[in-house]
């Protein structure tokens, strides 16, 4: 009945809502309701424990640290994003250029196959004699 958690909502069932925690200078997210006044500080901006000084909790305002980061590494995923691409692009077209390459090479030597099979014949024809 949620009689042993009084003045939270830690007790499943009793809320099915979410609490919403703008979290700002980093990203805002979605609690459960059973997570706000629980003690545990789960918001950067510390707004899902607005009680916390009733129970002697700090959560301070980490927001700022977490979005830079955030943010550092969404940069490096870019960059790392970026990289692929060009190396995929460059992989793409040493491709083509080798296959051009072999596609050359093929047609030289489907040239040439029909005088050596004419050579091929003569020469067999003259051990036959």
């Amino acid at each position: 009945d949620g009689s042993d958690e009084p003045g939270t909502e830690a007790c499943a069932g009793l809320s099915s809502t979410l609490y919403y925690c703008t979290n700002e200078q980093s990203d805002p997210l979605y609690i459960y309701a059973s997570r706000v006044n629980d003690g545990v500080c789960d918001c950067c901006d510390g707004s899902d424990e607005w009680q916390a000084e009733r129970r002697q909790i700090s959560c301070p305002n980490t927001c700022a640290e977490e979005g830079r980061a955030l943010r550092k590494e969404r940069s490096r995923q870019i960059a790392d994003l970026h990289a692929g691409i060009k190396q995929r692009e460059s992989l793409i077209s040493t491709a083509k250029a080798e296959r051009l390459k072999a596609e050359e090479e093929l047609r030289k030597l489907q040239a040439q196959l029909p005088g050596l099979e004419g050579a091929v014949q003569e020469a067999t024809a003259r051990l036959d004699d």
